[in-house]
């Protein structure tokens, strides 16, 4: 949260990564990258910082990986919600359930 698009195109810049961006229907600029557990989702406001982070676990196994780490270090609000607290301020995180599968949401 709070990071510029260069910092999160320098970072994931090895092609492994396999970055790519795309504009969402209201202009927004959004950031996708794939790690060896999950397809991560970056949107940015206007200033080109990072607003929200959606995190797509690729199965059962990496979503319970996550959960685990999460629930290991953040505070567990619920079985769904942590929170994360940081030097730069406070992250929500929610896990969300849909007929199509599940992912994990960072404000």
């Amino acid at each position: 949260m709070g990071v510029s698009f260069a910092e999160i195109k320098a970072e994931f810049s090895d092609p492994v990564f396999n970055f790519r961006t795309k504009f969402d229907d209201d202009g927004e600029l959004l950031v996708y990258i794939d790690t060896d557990r999950a397809t991560v989702l970056y949107d940015f406001d206007d200033e080109k910082y990072c607003v929200a982070t959606g995190i797509f676990p690729d199965n059962q196994g990496a979503l319970n990986t996550f959960v685990e780490h999460y629930n290991n270090q953040y505070v567990i609000i619920s079985n769904t919600e942590w929170k994360m607290y940081s030097a730069n301020g406070i992250s929500n995180i929610k896990l969300h359930f849909t007929d199509t599968g599940y992912f994990f949401v960072w404000e």
